[in-house]
């Protein structure tokens, strides 16, 4: 069965192609939301105050390289969204923050001093991104034979490990992003070897990763404060976490009309390759119960 390997729906996606005339597009579009959101489900009548602010834009540009025979189509799109952020970590106190300023240099101090671990308090998180490219060729190589060949890749970008809650503090050292990337590259050949019999010729390779991008090489350090704690270091999940996988696809598949009836056969082959590191406290870690 072709249409096999899923569960559930189906959904047949055709890449556009570029054709003899240059065309293409470009978009642009801000979302700034504030205001409050009205729960009218779990507790009615209860509102929650919104902030979110997203940009997106890209364009698509298709064309011949070769009138007739060689056309080209290209897409770009990036999309970022900022972070509630909701600390002004240059005055703690001031922000309802369980841990102060001075605990915090007390304690970057003390790493600097002590141990020659460099630190700092950080800033506000960089926003989530999300950027797509995709290239597309289409060969008419004659009137029965035609190829195509297609790359796409995803880069996606996630800031994690900020401060984000009252009574912790978390230091530059702790923050990581959670970077994934996804790649794919398609080939097809398309050939009518007569009026009543076609093939289709397929390859192709997806590459996947996943990691945790630390901002320091050691483990992780927790302190605890008068009414809170300080962390540095990586995070206990993150010392060592990444996950990855490559699978290539190659098919054969052909079509014979003998009269009334359509016969259609082939063969498909995959090979896959996953990894997936997880070693939790694989650097160390550390909790003082006081400054």
């Amino acid at each position: 069965a072709r249409a096999g390997k899923f569960g559930g729906g189906n959904i047949s996606v055709v890449t556009k192609s570029g054709t003899n005339e240059f065309h293409g597009t470009a978009f642009i579009e801000n979302v700034p939301w504030t205001g409050d959101a009205k729960d009218n489900r779990l507790n009615p009548g209860n509102e929650i105050e919104v902030s979110n602010d997203e940009e997106s834009y890209g364009f698509t540009v298709g064309g011949p390289i070769l009138k007739d025979k060689l056309f080209f189509f290209g897409a770009y799109e990036h999309w970022e969204e900022d972070v509630a952020f909701d600390y002004n970590l240059s005055n703690l106190e001031a922000s309802g923050h369980d841990v102060t300023n001075a605990e915090v240099d007390q304690v970057v101090s003390i790493l600097q001093n002590t141990y020659g671990l460099t630190d700092s308090i950080g800033g506000a998180p960089a926003p989530n991104e999300d950027e797509k490219i995709l290239i597309k060729l289409d060969w008419n190589i004659n009137s029965d034979h035609r190829a195509d060949f297609t790359y796409s890749d995803q880069d996606t970008s996630e800031l994690n490990g900020y401060t984000q809650y009252s009574d912790t503090v978390s230091l530059l050292s702790n923050q990581w992003t959670m970077a994934q990337t996804n790649r794919f590259y398609t080939g097809h050949l398309y050939s009518d070897w007569s009026a009543d019999f076609q093939t289709e010729a397929s390859l192709s390779y997806k590459e996947y990763k996943q990691a945790s991008n630390t901002n320091s090489n050691w483990g992780e350090i927790n302190i605890r404060t008068a009414d809170g704690t300080v962390v540095a270091g990586q995070d206990e999940n993150r010392q060592a976490n990444e996950l990855a996988n490559e699978v290539w696809n190659f098919g054969l598949h052909a079509t014979y009309l003998a009269g009334d009836v359509e016969y259609k056969f082939g063969v498909e082959i995959e090979d896959t390759w996953n990894y997936n590191l997880y070693g939790r406290d694989s650097a160390g870690t550390w909790t003082f119960d006081s400054i």
